[in-house]
C-alpha cells in the first residue's frame, strides 16, 4: 500500500534513487473528474481575495456565542453562500465578526443593503463589502 503512495524516484538532493515524498493519488481513471471536485476548495477554488471582490461581506458586531455555520444559516435567505469564515483568536473564541462570500455581486450587495443594520442575537450588526487585505475600510464620517 505505502509504495502506492510513495513513488520510487530519483531524489535531485540525494543522487540516488530513493523513495521521495511525493503523494500520489491512487484513483482509478473513471473517478478523476469527482476526485478533481472534491478536491477544490469550497470557494470554487477562488483562493484569492480578488477572486471574491463585489461577493464577500464584512459581517460586524455579531454575538460572541454564533458559529460560521449560524451566520450562514442566517444569510441564506440573501442568496446562495459560497463560504463563511468566522476568525477566532488563539483560545478558539470568536473575534466578533465574520466574511461572508456570496455566488455573485448581485447577491452579495441585496444581502449588504437587507442586512446592514439589522438587530442579529440582540445586537445591531455592520454589514459591507469586504475590502481586499490591507486596504483600508471606508471611512466613518465624523471627524472634521
Amino acid at each position: 500500500m505505502l509504495r502506492s503512495v510513495l513513488r520510487v524516484r530519483s531524489c535531485s538532493s540525494l543522487g540516488r534513487a530513493s523513495l521521495c515524498p511525493l503523494v500520489v493519488p491512487s484513483v482509478p481513471p473513471a473517478a478523476l473528474p469527482v476526485w478533481r471536485m472534491l478536491s477544490q476548495p469550497l470557494s470554487n477554488g477562488s483562493s484569492r481575495p480578488e477572486d471574491d471582490e463585489g461577493r464577500r461581506l464584512y459581517v460586524g458586531n455579531l454575538p460572541w456565542n454564533m458559529s460560521a455555520d449560524d451566520v450562514a444559516y442566517e444569510f441564506e435567505t440573501s442568496g446562495e453562500i459560497v463560504n463563511a469564515h468566522l476568525p477566532r483568536d488563539q483560545e478558539g473564541r470568536s473575534r466578533g465578526f465574520a466574511f461572508v462570500t456570496f455566488s455573485s455581486a448581485d447577491e452579495a450587495n441585496a444581502a449588504c443593503d437587507e442586512w446592514n443594520g439589522r438587530s442579529l442575537g440582540g445586537r445591531q450588526i455592520k454589514v459591507r463589502l469586504a475590502s481586499p487585505r490591507g486596504t483600508p475600510p471606508p471611512p466613518r464620517g465624523g471627524g472634521e
